[in-house]
């Protein structure tokens, strides 16, 4: 509390120093008031200050936290802290309704504006009080107790200034005439005779006068936020990834531990009581406790929120003088985070419950069974908490109610939750997403964005469970260029780079994750759903889906099947508009991987028809597919004729199969010389130099493949027209693309 009566004085001295009466008015007398307590003439720092403050090079909020720490530091001293708030009182400015900078809307009490940051110099109500405090006494309140109840209430018109020279001076018998320049600041002096007392520490002295008040002020509870005014967002839900004019935060799901909780919640909220959520780290705590606060308390109910740090002590007295009529509840999340000084905690803990108010916390499980199982004053506070205890293994009937959802988050956590869990998986993604997002800005980890990327997108296409390695990263990114010639990714890979990508953040997982086969990495599903749902995620074209199909297929990756599946719809989108000429190749090498007849062959046909130099596909599906030789000839032909020099060889091996099968026809019609010819080009053909030239055909150009079909190629045509050649082919052709 004294923290805020710091800054509210600061505030109003800072927003003064631009004012016309800034010399006479408020700078005098907060001159006199942190001498008197201080020893120290502050004039110089002051005119420094409002040098830089008028002149636009030191900013307000600058300023105001300087003197908030030093006037802060005059209450460990012997301010007093009633001549504190008559200095609020006297110079804040109390008719605001408007930031003088951003023009953003304020209330009577704010301090700074909500949008800019700017000083208003309204601080709070001051506060009035009729008690003396020894500090230093251990056995005495805390301040906070002490001036809980009194923030709230304004304070009485002080007494005619009193100009004698200390509290210890009878009354001057000749007053000093008036003059214009006073020697004393227009504030009482209070007299307070504390010589028989025993004083072990500074001394704060508060006046309050009974005459002024008869009814005591209501109480600082009264004036906590109701429910009502409160968002989600704001009271320790974790965030969760959200674009455009998504909420903050996406519908809560019912948990199965509901009904139960809202049983403790709904007693406690009559009869006061500590109920406590746990659970794993993720496990949707937060979330739960406060949806229950909402379902059980009504719209006026005062709620606390008490960030870490916040003196507890405060709270009982806080409460004391309440409206009995109302509802009021402390919200404490993560309640172990306010436990570095347990006597802070422990007896509010067990105070409050007892003034009829429901204390809602939440604590992970390690850190509840640490602090519950004991003797010390924690361990005895928390033994009156009815617990409720979560995991991040959603049941059946939690995950049915999450399949019914339409906030696309929820449905891509059903979707892609996979290991991690619905909870992990939501709250996990705002730092993958950030992180790997920075780390595309120069002086970032350029390559391990890039590896990551590349994941992303191969998961994209549907290489969700499948792991990139080291040569699979090569290929897509320098052999395919997916991204670009401009793009290179530097080889061998280093291993900090990898250390960095596959790191857990928030002890969940890493942008990386293991792939199925040792060694292999892939996408964390989180950072999959939220590039998906990015508006401003580029786009995968045409080259990436071909680069990937072509890769799952190639290194026979266990999720190539997926990946021709989800491919089908795009490329046909391209290849029916003509938006990519490249796109029927694609389309018809995908359907003749699936196993659609009719289609391969209508699009094998629609790419020999734009082009008539690649007709040899069509011929090698009706020849390796299909076993039609016949059929297959003209495309082949055609396509050589064309200009393209790959399918020559193969021409010549199946045109050699056609002159041997009518030379057999005329050696049985009794031809000598074909019968003479047949032995001799059947052992050709057995040459055992022939038959190894014939076996290692060379690499395939991976670089720039017409058709990415590693099954439809001339090497495949040969041999299979060498196996009719030698009598090795079988009555019905062997399937050899489908797998």
């Amino acid at each position: 509390m004294l923290d805020d009566l710091a800054a509210a004085a600061a505030g109003v001295l800072v927003s003064s120093m631009c004012s016309e009466g800034w010399e006479s008015g408020a700078k005098r007398a907060f001159v006199h008031l942190y001498k008197r307590a201080m020893k120290q003439d502050v004039s110089a720092d002051l005119e420094e200050h409002r040098g830089g403050v008028c002149g636009g090079t030191l900013p307000p909020r600058d300023a105001a936290r300087i003197w908030r720490d030093r006037i802060r530091e005059a209450f460990t001293k012997e301010i007093i802290a009633a001549d504190v708030n008559r200095f609020i009182r006297d110079f804040r400015q109390s008719d605001i309704t408007s930031c003088p900078s951003c023009e953003s809307r304020v209330e009577h009490r704010d301090i700074y504006c909500g949008e800019c940051g700017d000083v208003l110099g309204a601080g709070p109500t001051p506060v009035s009080a009729g008690f003396v405090i020894p500090e230093g006494n251990g056995h005495a309140p805390s301040l906070g107790d002490l001036f809980a109840d009194l923030l709230s209430s304004p304070l009485p018109p002080g007494p005619d200034p009193d100009p004698g020279p200390g509290p210890d001076s009878g009354p001057d018998p000749d007053p000093a005439p008036t003059s214009p320049e006073p020697a004393q600041p227009p504030y009482a002096q209070d007299h307070i005779d504390y010589r028989h007392a025993h004083v072990n520490g500074p001394v704060i002295g508060v006046q309050y006068n009974n005459n002024h008040y008869p009814s005591s002020p209501p109480a600082l509870a009264d004036f906590w936020p109701r429910l009502s005014e409160l968002r989600r967002g704001a009271v320790g839900i974790h965030p969760v990834s959200c674009f455009d004019d998504e909420p903050q935060l996406p519908p809560y799901v019912p948990r199965d531990r509901d009904p139960e909780l809202d049983r403790l919640v709904a007693k406690g909220l009559k009869e006061g009581g500590l109920v406590v959520v746990t659970g794993e780290p993720l496990a949707g705590k937060t979330a739960t406790a406060w949806a229950a606060l909402e379902r059980n308390a009504g719209p006026d109910t005062r709620v606390f929120i008490a960030h870490p740090g916040t003196d507890l002590r405060e709270l009982p007295a806080a409460l004391r003088g309440r409206d009995r009529t109302g509802t009021y509840v402390v919200w404490l999340d993560d309640l172990e985070r306010h436990f570095d000084e347990p006597a802070l905690v422990a007896r509010p803990l067990a105070q409050l419950p007892h003034e009829g108010v429901l204390v809602l916390a939440t604590m992970p499980d390690a850190a509840y069974d640490t602090h519950r199982f004991g003797k010390d004053q924690t361990a005895r506070a928390l033994r009156g908490a009815r617990t409720v205890d979560l995991t991040c293994e959603w049941s059946k009937a939690e995950l049915a109610r999450l399949s019914e959802e339409r906030d696309p988050r929820l449905k891509g956590a059903f979707r892609w939750r996979m290991f991690l869990g619905v909870t992990r998986f939501l709250s996990v993604g705002p730092d993958l997403w950030e992180e790997w997002r920075r780390a595309s800005r120069p002086g970032g980890r350029a390559t391990a964005h890039l590896l990551v990327r590349a994941a992303i997108d191969a998961a994209r296409c549907g290489a969700i469970t499948s792991g990139l390695s080291e040569e699979t990263w090569d290929f897509l990114i320098n052999v395919r260029q997916i991204y670009g010639s401009d793009v290179r990714l530097e080889l061998p890979l280093r291993q900090e780079d990898l250390d960095w990508a596959k790191r857990p953040r928030l002890g969940v997982c890493g942008l990386l994750v293991p792939g199925d086969e040792e060694g292999t990495w892939r996408a964390a599903a989180p950072l999959v759903e939220d590039t998906t749902r990015c508006p401003d995620s580029p786009p995968l074209t045409l080259s990436v889906w071909e680069a990937v199909a072509w890769m799952t297929k190639l290194y026979r990756l266990p999720d190539r099947h997926r990946v021709f599946c989800r491919a089908l719809r795009p490329v046909q989108h391209w290849a029916e508009t003509g938006e990519d000429p490249a796109a029927p190749a694609l389309l018809a090498t995908l359907s003749t991987w699936l196993g659609d007849g009719s289609e391969a062959e209508h699009w094998w046909r629609r790419v020999g028809e734009a082009d008539a130099s690649q007709a040899h596909m069509l011929g090698r599906y009706l020849l390796l597919e299909k076993g039609e030789l016949t059929k297959a000839l003209p495309y082949i032909q055609t396509a050589a004729e064309a200009g393209n020099p790959d399918p020559t060889q193969e021409l010549g091996f199946l045109l050699l199969v056609r002159a041997l099968h009518w030379l057999g026809v005329a050696a049985e019609q009794g031809n000598a010389s074909a019968a003479q010819l047949l032995p001799a080009l059947r052992t050709a053909l057995k040459d055992e130099k022939l038959q190894a030239a014939l076996a290692h055909p060379g690499a395939t150009d991976l670089t720039t493949p017409v058709i990415p079909d590693p099954a439809l190629t001339a090497e495949h045509a040969i041999h299979r027209a060498l196996d009719i050649l030698l009598d090795r082919a079988p009555a019905t052709p062997p399937d050899t693309v489908k797998e």
